[in-house]
């Protein structure tokens, strides 16, 4: 989740990358006229439960992220396929076309991508959109990369995962790729946007000429970015006439929304921290001790952020998010697990580097099984939180990446990943964090 860009709301405010910061913050918070309002509190039903979408752009869920690491704790010498996965070395500078026929993009899959597997229910537009990720992925590799063995749907109700690799390497179908039914259902699509995007009553939340939303319990506010704010405007206005891309980008986008608007509720240090980094000062002005606040509990630490956030505008511009990006991102894990199979075949490798920060402040069923049966063997230890999920200098590279970049070594792999196919400019700071934990570096 990259968030970054855009222009000044007005002469005072100033520009740093991925915040804005007024130093007049009744300008922004209180002004509202008939043709130019800001919607900064949530919907009462909203305060009361704020919306906590999980986008699963690694590790689809709790549950499943455990049950992978706990596959080689309840089998004895169980059989690993990571034989599945194979490095390809395709033709350089592929060029991307969009296929207008199924059969024409299965062959092109098959032969040019070396696909060994496409699943019947797989649909043109899907193969479509896997086939120009994979072609960016390999250009930006020169053709050499661990490539997925096989397309797959996937089923997935309410969940608003997009895609994901398999990642349980005892399992046959370990590697594959599996894209979301419902990110190409427009009745689905429409349903989950207008959900978004209109409150029970059936009035906007979204207000011009600000679209964004302020959480109560922190004062963190997010706004959508130029092109992110002309698709709510389009849905809101003319729907029919969104294509079933824009439809799917907004979605998508909604979805890191609504995470980053709970993100400072969830663990309001990353936010504080990035204030700090950002507007070095602004912490002390207001007599806060970063150090100090991190030994404080949550709702603490949810207070101070709430206290600074009252006095000092600062907010965070929500851009565009793609379905590339996201297949960019779990190439990222698929590089990463063929590059550390023994990390895969241990579970508390695995757990060290792939369970995030939530499995361990709120863990599941299946975990807390998983703990107190390691107990029982004297080897709790083993399940302490990673470094990285407690240096503070760490999690403030990670945050420059994105947030959920800050909830496991592996989502930061993956999303610093995703960062390098797009072709953008990463930190030195970034680039030494990705490379102690042996990240993937593109092969060219």
């Amino acid at each position: 989740m990259n968030i970054s860009g855009g222009t000044n709301i007005n002469s005072s405010s100033l520009v740093f990358n991925d915040f804005y910061y007024n130093r007049n913050p009744q300008y922004f918070v209180n002004r509202k006229t008939d043709n130019d309002s800001f919607e900064l509190s949530n919907k009462k039903e909203e305060e009361k439960t704020p919306n906590y979408k999980k986008i699963a752009l690694g590790l689809t869920a709790a549950a499943a992220t455990i049950a992978a690491s706990l596959f080689v704790y309840k089998r004895i010498n169980p059989k690993f396929y990571f034989e599945n996965i194979q490095k390809v070395k395709l033709e350089q500078n592929l060029q991307f076309s969009e296929f207008t026929s199924r059969e024409e993009a299965v062959k092109f899959a098959k032969e040019k991508l070396q696909i060994k597997e496409i699943d019947e229910n797989v649909p043109l537009d899907a193969l479509n959109d896997v086939i120009k990720s994979i072609i960016d992925i390999s250009n930006k590799n020169k053709g050499e990369f661990f490539n997925t063995n096989r397309i797959a749907m996937i089923k997935n109700g309410k969940d608003t995962t997009i895609a994901q690799v398999y990642s349980q390497p005892a399992d046959k179908t370990f590697g594959r790729l599996e894209i979301s039914e419902n990110f190409y259902d427009m009745d689905f699509l429409d349903k989950a946007i207008r959900k978004d995007l209109y409150d029970k009553n059936g009035n906007r939340k979204f207000t011009r000429k600000y679209y964004g939303f302020q959480n109560t319990n922190t004062n963190a506010i997010n706004i959508a970015n130029k092109e992110f704010k002309a698709l709510i405007d389009k849905f809101y206005n003319t729907p029919n006439d969104m294509t079933k891309k824009e439809k799917q980008n907004l979605y998508f986008s909604m979805c890191k929304f609504w995470e980053q608007h709970a993100m400072s509720e969830i663990n309001p240090m990353i936010l504080l921290r990035r204030i700090n980094d950002k507007y070095p000062g602004i912490l002390s002005k207001e007599c806060i001790n970063l150090e100090e606040i991190a030994k404080k509990t949550k709702e603490e630490q949810q207070q101070y952020l709430k206290k600074l956030l009252k006095n000092t505008l600062i907010y965070t511009e929500i851009k565009v998010k793609t379905i590339e990006e996201s297949i960019y991102h779990e190439f990222g894990h698929l590089q990463d697990f063929m590059q550390h199979q023994n990390i895969l075949k241990d579970p508390f490798l695995y757990n060290a580097r792939y369970l995030t920060r939530g499995e361990y402040d709120n863990p599941s069923e299946e975990f807390k099984k998983y703990r107190e049966r390691l107990k029982k063997l004297g080897q709790e230890d083993k399940l302490k939180k990673p470094e990285f999920l407690t240096n503070q200098e760490e999690q403030s590279v990670a945050q420059e990446v994105s947030l959920y970049a800050t909830t496991s070594v592996g989502e930061f792999i993956a999303e610093t990943y995703s960062q390098l196919i797009k072709g953008n400019k990463l930190s030195d700071r970034i680039m030494a964090l990705y490379k102690k934990y042996n990240g993937p570096m593109l092969n060219n």
